[in-house]
């Protein structure tokens, strides 16, 4: 990994301090829970144990705990589509036919960069399901996506989804094969539960970590090629070094 890549060169003062506390509390506690499995990882899991004095409990993956459709879909927050439209939009593709596309809930990409995204996937040919939520320029795509016919162009073959998506609902739909992700911890875990194959774009924090995880321990995904933090690029271009 680059220095560009490391979560320490994506941290603003705010968050640094922010961290700081929580290491100084992390000292004081008993031990710690994590949302990962002992068979996903086993020889970082050993490691940390070692240096936790084996006070560490794995208990994920948290999503699991939702039995229920209603509690898979929401989350925590209310989806923003109807779960049977899109269900029923899935069964109508065939095996493992369409790409998810989600960015996470604070997607640091600019406008210009998810027209691209929005773009690629169109010209792709192949049915997707595209969530448009988070990212700091969201009026932008908004606008992009209303003005140019995005949705109207692709709508034969294509589902976007404007807000929260049932994204383990889908992730777990037989219709679903690939999984176009930032590389957050959650979405990460989920992808991995639902056996679906991911094509990694992390864009800052732990994100390149987890992708190498997923594409050169587990092997289990392609990378995009993103060589450099969101954050760490903004500030390069604003001539900060």
């Amino acid at each position: 990994m680059t220095k560009a890549q490391l979560p320490d060169g994506s941290v603003t003062p705010r968050l640094k301090d922010f961290f700081d506390k929580m290491g100084a509390v992390e000292t004081e506690t008993y031990g710690m829970i994590v949302n990962t499995f002992e068979e996903l990882e086993p020889a970082y899991v050993q490691a940390y144990k070692k240096v936790k004095n084996d006070k560490l409990w794995c208990i994920g993956p948290a999503s699991l705990c939702n039995k229920d459709d209603l509690d898979k879909a929401q989350r925590g927050n209310k989806v923003s589509i109807d779960e049977l439209h899109c269900f029923k939009w899935l069964d109508s593709w065939a095996l493992a036919s369409v790409l998810y596309a989600c960015f996470g809930s604070m997607c640091h990409l600019s406008s210009e960069q998810l027209i691209e995204i929005g773009l690629a996937l169109e010209a792709s040919n192949k049915p997707f399901i595209w969530v448009v939520r988070g990212c700091i320029e969201i009026q932008e795509l908004e606008k992009w996506i209303a003005e140019s016919g995005f949705e109207e162009r692709n709508r034969a073959r294509s589902l976007v989804i404007h807000g929260w998506a049932p994204q383990t609902l889908i992730l777990s739909h037989p219709a679903v094969g690939g999984f176009l992700t930032h590389c957050g911890w959650n979405s990460t875990l989920e992808g991995i539960c639902a056996g679906v194959p991911l094509l990694t774009w992390p864009l800052h924090g732990d994100q390149f970590i987890n992708e190498k995880l997923v594409e050169q321990i587990l092997k289990i995904s392609v990378r995009v090629g993103v060589e450099f933090s969101v954050l760490w690029e903004r500030r390069r271009r604003l001539g900060w070094f």
